[in-house]
């Protein structure tokens, strides 16, 4: 049996994890607001507060998530945590936050921000930032790993604009396949760590992190984060639900829309 050295497993094994965890990404969330007017009946407002939980929750967790992938290093014990949780999208959104959503409108909000945000929202800065690690790590370009995840976003994309005319709940189940096969890409890489990467883990500590907010430079690129991230939101909640409607049928929309979110991510990918 061939036998690769680490650098190409890794290389292999991590440019595997982005394309299953974008790809479960796109699968649960690409058509997540199509799903909420055309499957769950849910209004422009209550879809705007949804939007709102998952992204206040990511904004809390985040700091917390990267002083922890910090102070673990290269570790994978972050990354297999948020791809386990990850494991159940497709039960969670089937069998809790959809009927939540219609019986409890605001337990669902917020069980759902906690759930969504961790595991998208938040935990794909963990994520990115573990695959930028080892790329440097071992001596291969981080870009070409992220090229894979858009591969992936792309694939879920362009077969949810199909199978959501047949049965929403099956792109659920596919984004629940694709976070185990993520771990089990992730599980394959094979790390080893240095005295001096562990002792530099280790010296990372709590006031690093808050000392961040004295750091100018830093505050003016949050600023712009949340200007970007704001616009994006907007665009990503209203978008969809416009350009369904500008179809004779619900249907063809929805095939549409998938395919020309699998053709904007391959543009991107072109430039």
């Amino acid at each position: 049996m061939l036998k690769l050295d680490v650098r190409k497993r890794n290389y292999i094994a991590v440019s595997a994890v982005s394309f299953f965890y974008l790809f479960a990404w796109s699968a649960a969330m690409s058509f997540f607001v199509i799903w909420l007017g055309q499957v769950m009946g849910i209004g422009s407002t209550q879809t705007g507060i949804l939007y709102s939980a998952n992204s206040f929750m990511a904004l809390v967790m985040q700091p917390l998530f990267g002083y922890v992938s910090d102070k673990i290093g290269l570790k994978k014990n972050l990354l297999l945590g948020i791809l386990l949780i990850l494991l159940p999208i497709g039960p969670f959104f089937i069998y809790v936050y959809g009927p939540l959503l219609k019986s409890a409108f605001w337990v669902g909000a917020i069980i759902g921000g906690l759930y969504l945000g961790f595991v998208f929202n938040a935990g794909y800065g963990a994520i990115d930032s573990f695959m930028d690690k080892i790329s440097r790590k071992y001596g291969f370009e981080y870009g070409r790993c992220r090229m894979f995840g858009s591969f992936g976003w792309a694939a879920a994309t362009f077969l949810a604009g199909r199978i959501i005319n047949i049965d929403p709940n099956i792109t659920f189940w596919l984004a629940s396949g694709a976070s185990l096969l993520a771990m089990i890409a992730l599980a394959s890489t094979r790390i080893d760590l240095s005295a001096e990467e562990k002792e530099k883990a280790d010296s990372v500590k709590l006031k690093d992190t808050f000392g961040l907010v004295k750091n100018k430079k830093f505050i003016f690129l949050l600023i712009f984060m949340i200007g970007v991230g704001s616009i994006y939101d907007v665009y990503d909640q209203q978008f969809g639900t416009y350009f369904v409607q500008q179809f004779s049928s619900a249907a063809a929309g929805n095939k549409w829309f998938g395919d020309l979110g699998s053709i904007q991510t391959f543009l991107k990918l072109s430039f």
